[in-house]
This record gives structure tokens, sequence and C-alpha cells, in this order.
């Protein structure tokens, strides 16, 4: 560990020419191709500043993003930050490569994995922007080879809702590696299945992704990458970023490092799946996403309307877990108790990659920071690190601990017609619930923690959020009440 500590030695980067201390600036929402042609040609001295010239705010960030970066023994991270009125900040911690050393930059590019939903969104509503398409077609009536089984109607499946992730649809793991575009995957599979009704529950779905990147494909004629290489990475300023390892690992790049148990470093051109580019491919930098991210909910949007960004939070859903969360389109939108805020975040996970931003809406801040390391679990080491950019601590989180009329709510028996759950029984023991999946060993406690109930590793919500539960839902099947 003490070895490791001492690995991260810190390179900083202020991007000038940026911001605007007169004003907003492109900072949160200007010229984001100006913001790129000053931020791809830093000083050469820029990596070496002068520590009392960084503002206090930033090193305390650093600060806290040390420590939890050396707890989980984490090689490495890159940060950027984006403030209303300020110039943007770039810094890095530790190195790409556990054994081989070499310090991170602001070229240096990372697996984003599920940060790539919220580009394949913006490219969506690009395409709604330009009259191509509507949040509300059928999915089924724009990508005609889109065949389901599951005994719920396809063609009820609207673009919006594999965007907010509530189109029954069952999910594909990012590490079933296809070697085809999302449009030919989709015609090559007949067994897609729908766990339940669309607009029933919200359950996460790569599925759905891959099924938008077929969308675009199929209505513009065009390759995904093609599409979101003209429509986003160019027009946001985007210039290090692409979705081909193969060019990225010619590239200066961070290796993936899996640190449970023994240690095994990953490539970045290890893992290809051009089928799942629009749910988990995109490779990028700290500055470049969050020039994304400023052009997007920056005060002046460059990349969309006023009205295609209101949809991304307005199309927002419960996620069947506490009344403060719910998930707009590719986004996690908080009414964050520890904040005290309005706050929209998503992470990323593949092995060996872990990543996560933060936007505060109202405060006009933006926060990106990857890593190339797991196990570490992002969204608290971006919450953390926020709180120390506001310079105050974190309110204490609720209390989540589920009353007798919530465990009453969710017992009964329920049944996956897909077989992938079977039978499972809720019930109450004393004063604790407990799964139980009918014809196996399978009896587990429920342990509830922030609205979520936990059986081992299986993750359960349930559906609808009052009232008696009519779905219980997980990733790997939805079952429904069966009395």
């Amino acid at each position: 560990m003490e070895m490791l500590v001492r690995r991260f030695a810190l390179c900083m980067v202020v991007l000038s020419g940026c911001g605007d201390d007169d004003g907003p600036g492109p900072s949160l929402g200007g010229d984001a191709a100006a913001q790129h042609e000053d931020a791809s040609a830093p000083p050469d001295d820029a990596t070496s500043p002068d520590a009392a010239s960084i503002d206090p705010r930033y090193e305390a960030v650093l600060a806290q993003l040390r420590t939890d970066l050396a707890a989980a023994e984490v090689p490495g991270a890159s940060v950027a930050i984006v403030e209303r009125g300020r110039e943007p900040f770039f810094a890095s911690l530790g190195v790409r490569h556990l054994d081989e050393g070499g310090d991170i930059g602001p070229h240096t590019l990372f697996r984003v994995a599920s940060l790539t939903k919220l580009v394949t969104v913006a490219l969506i509503l690009s395409m709604v922007d330009d009259g191509m398409l509507s949040l509300d077609d059928s999915v089924a009536e724009l990508v005609p080879s889109f065949a389901a089984t599951g005994g719920f109607d396809r063609s009820a499946i609207t673009v919006r809702q594999i965007l907010n992730h509530t189109a029954g649809l069952s999910d594909i793991s990012p590490l079933i590696c296809p070697e085809a575009s999302a449009s030919e995957w989709v015609a090559s599979r007949t067994d897609l299945e729908l766990w339940a009704p669309a607009g029933a529950v919200w359950d996460y779905s790569n599925t759905g992704f891959t099924l938008a990147a077929a969308v675009a494909e199929n209505v513009s004629g065009r390759a995904f990458r093609d599409l979101v290489a003209e429509r986003v990475l160019g027009p946001a300023g985007m210039e290090d970023t692409t979705f081909d390892p193969t060019l990225a690992a010619m590239r200066e790049h961070a290796a993936g490092h899996t640190l449970e148990g023994s240690t095994t470093v990953l490539g970045i051109a290890d893992y290809r799946c051009p089928a799942l580019d629009g749910s988990a491919g995109l490779i990028t930098t700290a500055p470049d996403y969050a020039r994304f991210l400023a052009a997007v909910f920056g005060d002046e949007p460059t990349l969309l309307t006023r009205e295609s960004v209101a949809e991304i939070t307005g199309s927002a859903v419960s996620q069947q877990v506490v009344p403060w969360e719910r998930y707009g389109l590719a986004l996690d939108i908080t009414d964050d108790p520890e904040l005290g805020t309005l706050v929209l975040s998503h992470d990323g996970e593949l092995p060996g990659y872990r990543s996560v931003f933060e936007v505060l809406p109202e405060e006009g801040r933006i926060l990106v920071v990857l890593t190339n390391g797991e196990p570490l679990d992002a969204y608290p080491v971006g919450r953390r690190a926020m709180a120390a950019l506001r310079g105050e601590p974190l309110a204490p989180y609720p209390d989540t601990t589920p009353s007798a009329d919530d465990r009453a709510r969710i017992a009964g028996r329920y049944v996956d017609p897909t077989g992938q759950l079977g039978e499972v029984v809720i019930e109450t023991r004393g004063t604790e619930s407990h799964a139980r999946i009918e014809g196996t060993r399978f009896d587990d406690a429920l342990d509830a923690r922030a609205g979520r109930w936990f059986a081992g590793r299986l993750i359960i919500t349930f559906a609808p959020d009052e009232g008696p539960a009519e779905w219980l839902v997980t990733r790997i099947g939805i079952a429904r009440r069966a009395e």
C-alpha cells in the first residue's frame, strides 16, 4: 500500500482560455470547439504548477481522491472540473500502468463503460432535433428486424423507453462481445426476451442501448460510429475520443487493472464489442467528457436544443428505490440528501475501469473522474469529491430502514414466465424479509440498503413504489405477483 500511495504523484493542467471570469463562458455552454483547441495544447510547464496557484477547493478534491484511490489500491485517475465563470481544471493521480508506470495526462484515454449511454442519448436527441424521429416512435417500426419473445407487445416499446430503461427488455451483459454492428446484431437475434410490458417497471438494460444504436443506423442509413463522430464528438470538441479499440491502443491510454486477489492488467483493446458501442463502447479522456457535459448541460447548450436537453430530465421515472432518486435518459437524477441539491450523475463499470460524473446544474458544476482499477464503488467516490469541491461535508444519509408495512407490501409469491427466476417467494420471518426460489436451495434473508433489497449478490426492487408490489425486478429476470 505504501508503494501505491507514493505512485499518486500529481499532474495538473489548468485548461487556460476555456472560461471567462466576466460571465458563464464556454465552461458551461459556450464554444466547445474553442475549448478543445485551447485544451489540446497545454503549455509545456503546465504539468508542474506552483501548488500555491491551485484553488484550495481543487486541492481538497484531489486529497479526497487520493484517499479513496489508495484505499482501493487503484493505480491512477484522471479528473476534470468545470465550474460556471471559471477556467476548467484538469488533474491526474497515479500512473497509467501499475508495473510500467507512465504519467496520466489530459490526452490519456480510458474506457468509461456506461458513461457511453448519455452520448448515445445525445445522438438520438440530435436526430430528434432534425426531425428524423421522435422519442415516442415505436422501436419496432424504426427497426423492423427487432424480434422479441416473452408474450408482451414489442410494438408498444418507444424510443424513450429504451433510453430510460422502461422497455421491459432483458439485459445483455457488456462482457458478451458480438463482432457485429448494432443493426446486424439485432437482425440476427430472434431470442431477445421481453420480461415485462413496456412502461411497467424500471430495469437497467444494455440491450436497450444496442437497440438505440440500431435505431440511429436504420433511420440514417449510416454506421453508428460515423454518426456519433459527426453529430456529437465533433461538435462537442471531443478530439481525443474514439470507439475504436485498435486506435486507442496506439495512443496514450490507461491500462485496466482488476485488483481483487492477484492483480490482472487489461489492455484497452482487450474488449471489442461493436454491437454494444451504444451501451459501453466509448473510450475518452476526462477533459473530453467534461466538454461533452458542458455542451449538453451548460448555461447555453451547444449540442442540442433546449427542448431536447429538457427531455433528458423530463423523461425521468422512478427507480423503485427511494423517493429522491429517479432516472431520466441515461442519467440518474437525485434530489440529493447528502449534498442538499439536484445532482445529475452516472457511473461506468467494465473490468479494470471505473468512472463517474456528477453535474450540479443549479450551481453550475461538473466533475468527471475516470479510473483504471477495480474494485471501486465510483458513485460514493464522486459524491465525496463533489462535497470537497463545494467545501461542505456530506449530510447524513436518511434512515431507509424498511418498516413493517414496507415488508408486508412486498411479501408474496412471484412467478417469472420466462423461467429466468422461476417462482420467487418473499416472506416475513420475525423482523426479517426472506427470499426463496421454489425448487432450489436458494433461501436468503433480504438486506435492505437505500431502498434496494439484497439477497446475496442479487439486487431486487419492487414496483410500483406504493401499495402491494406487483413486480419483482432484478437484472437477471422479472417476476409478477401470482396471488
